[in-house]
C-alpha cells in the first residue's frame, strides 16, 4: 500500500504507523515469549530465601497506584498485621504481583479487592475484581499461552502476564489459580509458609 503512487502523505503516515504498531506488538510478543521459554526452563535460577511479604505486597500495590487511579478504581487493601513470610525468589514474587496487578488495572472493572492472608499451612494473595465478560468455561483457560478472553486485548499485549506469572509460582512451589464466583474472578496465589510463623 505504501508503494502505491495514488495514495496522499497523510495515508502514507497512517500505513506507517500502523505498521511500527504491528512491528513493536511482535517485538513485545517475541520477548514475552522466550522469556516464557526461559522461565519454563528446568535450568531457570532461582534464589530461594526466607521472605517478608506484607511490606514486598504493599510496596507494588503502591507502584500501582496511578494506574488504578486511572480506571477509577481504589481498592480495597488488606494485610495482616505482622509480616507474613514465606521461602520464595524476592524478584519472582515481585513479577508475578506485578503481572497480576496489571491485568487486574488494564481490564478491571468496579471494585477490586487484594487480601494477603496467613492461613494454616500457606500465605495466600487473593485479588478479586468484576469481570463480567467472562464466561464460566473463560476461566480455566486464562493461564493458556495462546488465549486471549477478548480480541481487542491481544492489540495491546502479548496475552502472556498470566502464564508467566503460573510458571514462576510453580518454579517457587506455589499456586497460581483462578475461578470464577458468578461476575467475580478471584486468582489466588499461595505460598507455603515460612516455619517459625
Amino acid at each position: 500500500m505504501l508503494e502505491a503512487e495514488n495514495i496522499t502523505l497523510e495515508e502514507k503516515l497512517e500505513y506507517i504507523a500502523v505498521v511500527k504498531n504491528r512491528t513493536k506488538r511482535l517485538q513485545s510478543l517475541l520477548n514475552d515469549f522466550f522469556e516464557l521459554s526461559v522461565i519454563e526452563s528446568p535450568d531457570y535460577p532461582l534464589t530461594t530465601e526466607k521472605l517478608g511479604l506484607t511490606a514486598l505486597i504493599s510496596d507494588i500495590v503502591v507502584e500501582f497506584y496511578d494506574a488504578f487511579n486511572e480506571r477509577g478504581i481504589t481498592p480495597d487493601i488488606r494485610l495482616p498485621e505482622g509480616n507474613a513470610s514465606v521461602y520464595a525468589d524476592e524478584s519472582a514474587v515481585r513479577r508475578v504481583v506485578e503481572n497480576l496487578l496489571a491485568n487486574t488495572a488494564k481490564y478491571a472493572s468496579g471494585q477490586v479487592d487484594i487480601r494477603l492472608e496467613l492461613q494454616q499451612e500457606t500465605v495466600d494473595l487473593t485479588i478479586i475484581n468484576d469481570a463480567k465478560e467472562l464466561a464460566g468455561s473463560d476461566v480455566n483457560l486464562l493461564f493458556d499461552r495462546f488465549y486471549t478472553a477478548d480480541r481487542a486485548r491481544s492489540a495491546q499485549t502479548s496475552g502472556l502476564g498470566l502464564p508467566i506469572a503460573k510458571s514462576l509460582m510453580n518454579n517457587m512451589g506455589g499456586t497460581l489459580t483462578a475461578e470464577l464466583d458468578g461476575d467475580k474472578l478471584m486468582l489466588v496465589c499461595r505460598w507455603k509458609k515460612a516455619k517459625g510463623q
